[in-house]
């Protein structure tokens, strides 16, 4: 990968017939988790970014190929929300299609691929 992608996060509380939640939601992708307060949400997030991008490299796509926006409601909930002044980097270790971390070719090379979240909003 050329460029560490650069990625915005929504977040914002929902109800549910369960009660309170808050959701992360990604901007640029249509991926997005949920968990009872903000850091649960973020590092449910995190996970799910870490899953997908694995997995598009373990197929030999790029991180998110194919997956598309978030909606444009989401996109204009996102305009009108607060910044929080926040980033949030996820390293996500480069797989074969064997889908077994590569090992490097030497103790320099990075095997990562890093997800940059440039931007934070909550609304």
């Amino acid at each position: 990968m050329s460029q560490t992608p650069k990625v915005r996060i929504l977040l914002f509380k929902d109800t549910t017939p369960e009660g309170a939640i808050w959701v992360a939601q990604m901007i640029e992708y249509d991926l997005a988790a949920q968990g009872p307060d903000v850091k649960t949400a973020l590092k449910q997030l995190a996970n799910a970014i870490k899953a997908q991008a694995a997995t598009d490299l373990s197929l030999g796509r790029e991180p998110f190929e194919g997956v598309e926006p978030a909606p444009p409601e989401v996109m204009a909930q996102y305009q009108a929300a607060y910044p929080t002044g926040n980033s949030l980097d996820v390293d996500v270790p480069r797989t074969s299609k064997t889908g077994k971390a590569k090992k490097p070719a030497s103790a320099r090379t990075a095997t990562r691929t890093r997800i940059h979240v440039d931007e934070i909003r909550v609304g």
